[in-house]
């Protein structure tokens, strides 16, 4: 198997804790840092939370070019309960991009089976044959800005 060996270069942002009880942790991840360990970077939100909160488990991930908020599982009722809550598909996810070029129209819908590219991990592609279908993606996307090039637009996510 082919791997891809871009390492991003270190993130100095600091993570941000914005909730914490016996059961939850909530922070707000900087783009530029990973959610869990990669093969070759450590640095990851997991490893920065985990000195203060021992018993943290991540139950969900956002990608290293993502910012925004995580929640983390405190508890073992939490970690199963964030666990299904994600899995039953419970968490509306909402995102925001800056898109570049001119948007044909203000509102549309993306559904494709993704799978894996395995020769640019971690991206994922288009998966059309069935046999080698991944969950698909799904966005419904609203332009909520229009300067030209860029413009912002906000999504929900699967």
């Amino acid at each position: 198997m082919n791997y891809t060996f871009h390492e991003p270069p270190p993130c100095h942002d600091p993570l941000s804790i914005i909730y914490a009880d016996d059961d939850i942790l909530v922070v707000d991840k900087p783009a530029g840092l990973l959610s869990v360990p990669g093969r070759v970077m450590k640095d990851c939100v997991l490893s920065r939370v985990l000195q203060a909160f021992p018993q943290v488990r991540i139950v969900h991930r956002l990608d290293l070019d993502t910012s925004g908020v995580m929640v983390l599982g405190l508890s073992q009722l939490a970690v199963s309960d964030l666990n299904r809550q994600f899995r039953e598909r419970l968490v509306v996810k909402s995102y925001a991009a800056q898109v570049f070029g001119t948007l044909d129209q203000t509102q549309g819908e993306i559904s494709w089976p993704i799978a894996p590219d395995p020769i640019n991990r971690p991206r994922q592609k288009n998966r059309s044959r069935a046999w080698q279908a991944g969950p698909h993606s799904l966005s419904i996307d609203a332009a909520e800005r229009r300067f030209g090039a860029p413009g912002i637009i906000s999504f929900d996510g699967p």
